[in-house]
């Protein structure tokens, strides 16, 4: 930055915060991420149970997008990334997965996020039920990835219809 008189620096708690990023307009924050679960949250922070990154300003700045006047929160990354096999070898695996119990962390909640881009298009979530957003992360998967991701997510919403129809049922006994 040198003597540069156009070039500024101030602190991350300046920088980052999201009532300050709000008020420029069209703001587009542009983040990756290791993994995007099917409901949207996203986990930036590790990879294969090793942690990545720190939480740096990933949240701050998603939130500050959404609230900006046509402001844009997205989080761009390819559809699948190479992991160790377990023998020696690698294998391909989709970056765009079920929620389990075993996921990692959350860096960005599902709320927080607008679009999801892949080289395979763009998952439009804002406004979306979970099923809507579910078969939009699905569309932009790796296409070898797509029905297992379809059957994940239609088990667990006929198990999560069966809960329901038992607490209906439990309640019109009381």
């Amino acid at each position: 930055m040198g003597n540069n008189s156009k070039l500024r620096a101030y602190p991350t708690d300046y920088i980052n915060d999201p009532q300050r990023i709000k008020r420029i307009r069209r703001f587009c924050a542009v983040n990756g991420a290791a993994q995007v679960d099917l409901f949207g949250a996203v986990n930036a922070q590790m990879i294969n149970e090793d942690w990545y990154s720190g939480v740096g300003g990933q949240v701050d700045f998603m939130r500050g997008a959404m609230r900006s006047k046509d402001g844009r929160a997205i989080i761009a990354m390819r559809a699948t990334a190479r992991v160790p096999d377990g023998r020696g070898g690698k294998k391909e695996v989709s970056r765009i997965v079920f929620p389990t119990d075993r996921e990692p962390v959350t860096t960005t909640s599902m709320h927080d996020l607008q679009y999801v881009v892949t080289e395979h298009g763009v998952a439009s979530l804002y406004g979306k039920s979970v099923t809507e957003r579910a078969e939009a992360l699905i569309s932009v998967a790796a296409p070898q990835f797509r029905d297992g991701l379809r059957r994940e997510f239609q088990r667990w919403r006929a198990r999560s219809q069966q809960r329901e129809q038992r607490r209906s049922e439990a309640s019109r006994t009381r």
